[in-house]
């Protein structure tokens, strides 16, 4: 390898590092958490860019050991099963706004029968997917934001009387249900694309009323935003809940045809679970099963 090549390259890997590195800065300005959407896509870059350089040690060893801490988080670990004594079962979906098929949604959902839906994408022609699931799902809270977005959550628990309600800004619907373990709040949750889209000013005016919440709350939902991001940690830690799944992908950027898990399921803290993704059937998104635990006292 030339002189001139090498140096190409480790000014490359430099700035593959330095790009990594700015992506864990998402509390410090919302093009961290941009730039945490391709942690995985820049560390096999990195990691490819080690190989070839090998030299100098000064910078490939560091900035392999980089790379590992960061990936390790990523890989796809293997799930546990299901358990078969989930006090909590929950179906996570964006439907698509402009879909063209539900029928086999619909019959899927009456096939497994989980005890909530949280759905995205509700738009005026998907009210039809409600309407369908009305006598398995009495109770629904559905928000609206236009004719082709909203978000609603579906149950066929109890509900607690008067709980369903909307963020006074649009990003998640609520509705309190009655399981064996007590009351809980679940949350559809729909956030825009991250910076230099407005989703810092969307989760900014959400946040106080996600914490200002009376008890456990299980959050799902589409967050346009990895696992990883400031975005998903601050909304995790305002409703004292922890994310739990998917591993999977459950969205192809589009172009790109970049693989990314933007849809997940966070439980409260001590509440155990497992959640796997789902077909797609008829969405751009695939769904997302989760099996939970009882809720913490």
């Amino acid at each position: 390898m030339t002189r001139p090549l090498r140096g190409a390259l480790a000014v490359l890997l430099a700035a593959v590092l330095l790009a990594l590195l700015a992506g864990l800065g998402g509390a410090l300005h919302p093009a961290g958490d941009s730039l945490a959407v391709f942690r995985v896509t820049l560390g096999i870059l990195a990691l490819g860019l080690c190989v070839l350089l090998r030299r100098p040690v000064w910078l490939v060893l560091p900035g392999a050991v980089l790379v590992a801490l960061l990936m390790l988080p990523q890989l796809p670990w293997p799930q546990p099963d299901p358990p078969r004594d989930a006090a909590l079962t929950l179906y996570q979906q964006n439907l698509l706004f402009n879909r063209t098929e539900s029928a086999a949604f619909v019959a899927q959902i009456r096939e497994l029968r989980p005890d909530v839906l949280t759905l995205q994408e509700v738009s005026q022609p998907n009210l039809a997917i409600v309407e369908a699931l009305r006598d398995l799902y009495p109770h629904v809270i559905h928000c609206p934001l236009n004719e082709r977005l909203g978000e609603a959550v579906l149950s066929r628990l109890p509900v607690v009387a008067g709980s369903g309600h909307c963020t006074a800004r649009d990003g998640i619907a609520f509705l309190q249900v009655e399981t064996q373990g007590g009351p809980l709040w679940i949350g559809s949750v729909h956030l825009t694309w991250p910076w230099p889209h407005p989703q810092p000013a969307q989760v900014a005016e959400i946040l106080p009323e996600v914490a200002a919440l009376d008890g456990p709350a299980v959050l799902a939902g589409d967050f346009n935003a990895v696992g990883w991001s400031h975005t998903v940690r601050s909304i995790a830690r305002a409703a004292g809940a922890r994310r739990v799944g998917p591993k999977g992908a459950s969205f192809v950027l589009p172009r790109l045809g970049l693989p990314l898990t933007i849809d997940h399921v966070l439980a409260p803290q001590g509440m155990h679970g497992t959640a796997r993704v789902m077909p797609r059937l008829g969405s751009d998104h695939r769904g997302v099963m989760a099996w939970l635990g009882s809720a913490p006292q």
